[in-house]
Order: structure tokens, then sequence, then C-alpha cells
């Protein structure tokens, strides 16, 4: 039997601040046919190449929630997206790489 992704899986994720109370991401994996997009910015190396466009994208597809504001429409979340610093969508691009295996590596439990 063929194994899914599960896409209805969410997992939490703080940036790192000093803010109380902290801003919370709700996250999901991306399906199969997002991982394939997400393989177009890969480079020849099996480097992952990021712009912005790319970013605010793969960012839209893995954020479902945010807490602390409370952002749960797509629309209010693409906006807060484009105003978070650098810093912390880096930090989420990782996190969502992270969730989606983009670095090849083995996860561990």
């Amino acid at each position: 039997m063929l194994k899914g992704i599960d896409v209805s899986q969410r997992i939490e994720f703080s940036c790192e601040d000093d803010v109380e109370p902290k801003t919370v991401f709700i996250l999901k994996p991306l399906s199969g046919l997002q991982m394939i997009e997400v393989s177009k910015n890969l480079s020849t190396d099996k480097k992952l190449v990021l712009n912005a466009q790319y970013i605010q994208s793969i960012l839209e597809c893995s954020i479902v929630e945010i807490k602390n504001p409370e952002v749960k429409e797509i629309n209010k979340i693409n906006d807060f997206i484009s105003s978070l610093s650098s810093v912390v969508l880096t930090e989420l691009v990782v996190e969502v790489g992270k969730l989606n295996n983009l670095t090849g590596e083995e996860q561990k439990n």
C-alpha cells in the first residue's frame, strides 16, 4: 500500500523573539504536487535557490494559521507574511524545510 503525505498534520513554530506572548505559526507539510513545484528551484548541485516570490509562495502554502495576533484568513496571512523581517522569514523557511525534509536529511523521531 502506498503511503501518502499527511497534509492534515500541523506543527506549531515560534521564532526566536523576546516579546510575550510569542507569535505562533501553525505549519502544515507541502503536498506532493507542491514539492514538485519546489524542485524547480533546485540548482544543479541540489541546493535550493530562494527569491522573494518563492519564499512568499512556499510560506503561503505552509502557514495555515497565526496566533498572537490571531490570523486565520488566507489573505490576512499573506499580508502578515509580507510584513515580516528577513530574519523571521529565514527562520520560517528553515522550519518549513525541516518539516518537508527539503534538505534531504533523514528526520529522527
